[in-house]
């Protein structure tokens, strides 16, 4: 029951969804060699109809307040939800930043933050509780392109790479429409930071009183332009940087196996030796006693 205890501490689950919980753990208990060594496994034995009473019932009624599983079904929120892993962040800490790897989609259950750029961390994109971003770049495989902060004490619940596959595998069209969306929430976040640039750039020149609103609309322009060349290029040097691991990656496991290929050899010759020695030693013994005892056989013959 530990891990269940666990999770329910974690979720802050009320007491009749724990009493379920623990009743079909022996259920299940009874019936299959089950292990509690991983929350998951736990889940999945669960009947959908728990998970879905799990998923509504966690972290303080949490899933009410997301609009992306507002128009989903209970056989999808079942299937998701619950799976999905508690974080806290204080407050002005870094969730994270431009060229991580990108695993996980953050959903915001409490709190709120900040899209930033610059040494002075100016912000350009404030997302309030209920939004939930990272999900451009795990859908498109690619690093992080943006630098996120925590405004607040952020409470996320992480969608984990192991639930986008899930999702892409048992709710294709769900991926699908995920795709799209985070293609048009990118295109808004790219918008911002252009204007937000060229707000920050024409009030340090001091000109920012003197352009019309035509000739803005066209520093926003190029400066988007700016932003898909610098990521295109960040983009180009992380998959020539993967590239380079990859191949370093075959050298080394090549070399493993060459390695691995010569102790097998060695340990057949070591084998081969002892069983020689072992033999000899043998020998060595048999001739002996052949030595000194000559005329045993011949003593112990009848005359």
């Amino acid at each position: 029951m530990a891990i269940a205890e666990e999770y329910i501490k974690e979720a802050v689950l009320p007491k009749d969804i724990k009493g379920k919980m623990q009743k079909s753990i022996r259920v299940a208990a009874e019936k299959t060699t089950f292990s509690l060594e991983d929350r998951e496994d736990m889940l999945d034995d669960f009947p959908k109809q728990l998970r879905y009473e799990i998923a509504e019932d966690m972290h303080h009624g949490a899933l009410r307040k997301f609009p992306f599983f507002g128009d989903k079904d209970s056989q999808f929120i079942a299937s998701v939800f619950p799976y999905m892993q508690a974080s806290f962040i204080p407050k002005h800490e870094l969730i994270f930043g431009i060229g991580e790897l990108s695993h996980n989609i953050m959903f915001l259950a409490r709190g709120k933050v900040h899209y930033v750029f610059g040494e002075e961390n100016t912000v350009f994109r404030i997302l309030p509780e209920g939004q939930y971003f990272g999900d451009y770049e795990v859908i498109k495989g690619t690093t992080r392109k943006y630098n996120i902060l925590a405004a607040s004490n952020v409470h996320l619940l992480i969608m984990t790479q192991r639930i986008c596959e899930k999702i892409q595998i048992e709710f294709p069209n769900i991926w699908k429409e995920m795709e799209q969306i985070a293609e048009e929430r990118n295109e808004r976040v790219k918008f911002s930071l252009a204007e937000m640039r060229v707000l920050v750039k024409t009030n340090r020149s001091g000109t920012i009183k003197k352009i019309s609103t035509n000739d803005f609309k066209e520093l926003i322009k190029k400066e988007l332009q700016e932003i898909n060349y610098e990521k295109d290029d960040k983009e180009e040097l992380y998959k020539q940087s993967e590239q380079m691991q990859n191949k370093e990656l075959a050298s080394m496991k090549e070399q493993l196996i060459a390695n691995n290929k010569k102790i097998a050899d060695l340990e057949n010759y070591l084998v081969k030796l002892l069983e020689s020695k072992e033999q000899e030693a043998i020998t060595r013994r048999s001739t002996r006693r052949s030595e000194n005892f000559p005329d045993i056989k011949a003593a112990r013959s009848p005359s």
